[in-house]
């Protein structure tokens, strides 16, 4: 469950459009070496890693939602550990008795002594400045393992396993402590997660050994090689576990078939031959713990985009700040670069949203949304983060639409001369017509309620103003394809997200009542004033728009 949080006009966790997108994006992440839907795994080129926005997004996990993890501990166990907290105690010999030797097997049938632990208890809480202490209790250690002492003559005994008494469990705690630190070798200052400490106290965890005299009398030396034995069985379990979230999920790797190490590290293999990248011996590249590639516009927008749309590339990724208060809150950090700049749009560079860093945000650093009610999870992204993304695509061309008769069947010179008088002058015969969207401004986003009435856009979530939007009408007439007329309007355009079966649906507002301040230009072939086409206009965009 994800509550998300708005502060002051600034700060809104109502950029679904965008985080939809993440989450679409992420959606491939591990197998789109050749493009995945409009998307293809790809490095953000270095040379603009200045064009990235710090603070972009923020994600809180919430003293709530740090009550719903402890919770679900054992399941995020099994995440980790294949078997979860079962293990199996092998076979051992001593000069002094034998352990697991006979008559028991493993769960995956080798001679041994199977341990099933549980989770009794846990709790997952923050410690500031930067760290979350994982407190779990370990249970159900009540066991009966086989021994067989050697001395003047054998003898088969059984040692117990128990708490504070002989039917009493052992509960053993663990206590974890994870630190979420900056990456300062990085070059856009990734966050890294660290496995400070793990410490287990297995003091109520007793030992005796019966079933004869023999075993009772000389049982003590096998109490104390037990003790020992199992104490370093426990402690190498819950290393194990912290030793398979440590390289492989906080390391960046460089395995073949993976990117390039930074300059400032080199690739090495760790103790398990798995190769990662290393600022030095003990330090690794923190993980990339976000999704960077290139978003492939033309594939993503569909056939309606321009010819020659530029792709995007993208990074949005943990880095910056992690701050732990009464919950966790992690910065991110966002970049959208053009791979090249299309000749639709007059793009002027210097005109691009700021690159400031973004201020934290007081409303998304709690615990309680502004009406009070408690949330789990909260993600915040910033206006100026869905306007670089707008201006990117705008740059790209991806926003220069075009739809023709191929795909509308009433865009046709006949159909357009029934509203447009001078069109039927010139057109001989009926002929194909195409609309071509050029948009000489970036698209401006104000972010609203998302609020619907009736299947009507009341107050969209996100309201689109877009001055000097371009529509172009081509058409087949005096035996030539050319340009008709060149309408140009402003467009306040609101637009909702409804939720279907099948997921977030985009919802217009009345695209009539959007439309202001229309000129007509490049009307060498039309000679039409503007009232001609008020009627056009809707429908044209109709067609245009998704």
């Amino acid at each position: 469950m994800a509550n998300t949080t708005l502060d002051s006009g600034r700060w809104s966790g109502r950029g679904l459009v965008l985080i939809a997108l993440f989450f679409w994006v992420a959606a491939c992440d591990g197998g789109c070496d050749t493009g995945c839907g409009g998307f293809a795994d790809e490095p953000y080129p270095e040379a603009h890693y200045n064009k990235t926005v710090a603070g972009s997004a923020e994600i809180r996990l919430s003293s709530h939602g740090l009550e719903f993890l402890s919770s679900e501990v054992d399941n995020l166990i099994g995440e980790f550990l294949e078997d979860g907290l079962s293990f199996c105690i092998p076979p051992t010999y001593t000069d002094q008795a034998d352990i697991c030797h006979q008559d028991t097997y493993c769960d995956d049938g080798s001679l041994g002594c199977q341990l099933d632990l549980s989770i009794d208890d846990a709790q997952i809480r923050a410690e500031a400045p930067n760290r979350l202490i994982v407190e779990i209790t370990i249970g159900d250690l009540l066991e009966e393992l086989p021994v067989t002492i050697d001395h003047l003559w054998s003898s088969d005994c059984t040692l117990h396993l128990y708490g504070s008494s002989e039917d009493v469990p052992a509960q053993i705690p663990v206590d974890a402590i994870i630190a979420f630190e900056v990456d300062t070798q990085s070059a856009l200052n990734d966050t890294r997660i660290e496995i400070v400490d793990v410490q287990l106290d297995d003091s109520d965890l007793d030992y005796r050994v019966t079933d004869s005299a023999t075993c009772v009398t000389l049982g003590w030396a096998v109490e104390t090689f037990a003790d020992g034995m199992i104490r370093d069985m426990l402690q190498d379990e819950i290393e194990g576990m912290v030793d398979s979230m440590g390289d492989e999920m906080l390391c960046r790797s460089c395995e073949d078939g993976e990117p390039a190490c930074p300059s400032n590290a080199t690739c090495e293999p760790n103790d398990d031959d798995a190769m990662i990248c290393m600022y030095d011996e003990d330090n690794c590249v923190a993980m990339l713990l976000g999704i960077e590639g290139l978003l492939e516009v033309g594939e993503l927008l569909g056939d309606m985009t321009a010819r020659g749309a530029a792709d995007v590339h993208l990074t949005t990724r943990l880095a910056d700040r992690a701050v732990a208060d009464t919950g966790l809150t992690l910065a991110m950090r966002s970049g959208f670069e053009p791979e090249y700049y299309s000749t639709c749009v007059p793009v002027d560079p210097t005109m691009r949203p700021s690159f400031d860093a973004i201020e934290p945000s007081p409303t998304i650093n709690a615990d309680v949304k502004p009406n009070g009610d408690p949330f789990m999870l909260g993600v915040g992204i910033h206006r100026t983060t869905i306007q670089h993304l707008l201006w990117s695509m705008w740059a790209t061309g991806g926003l220069c639409i075009q739809v023709g008769a191929d795909t509308v069947d009433m865009l046709t010179t006949t159909a357009i001369g029934t509203l447009v008088d001078g069109v039927g002058d010139i057109a001989t015969r009926q002929g194909p017509v195409e609309i071509r969207l050029s948009p000489q401004t970036m698209p401006v986003v104000e972010l609203g309620d998302n609020v619907m009435n009736d299947g009507e856009v009341v107050d969209g979530l996100l309201n689109v103003i877009w001055e000097d939007l371009d529509i172009h009408m081509y058409g087949f007439v005096q035996e030539r394809f050319a340009r008709m007329f060149t309408l140009r309007i402003d467009l306040e355009l609101p637009v909702a997200l409804v939720a279907d079966d099948e997921g977030l649906l985009p919802v217009l507002g009345d695209v009539e009542e959007s439309i202001s301040n229309m000129r007509v230009i490049n009307k060498e072939l039309v000679h039409a004033d503007v009232e001609t086409f008020e009627e056009l206009i809707p429908m044209l965009l109709g067609f245009a728009l998704p």
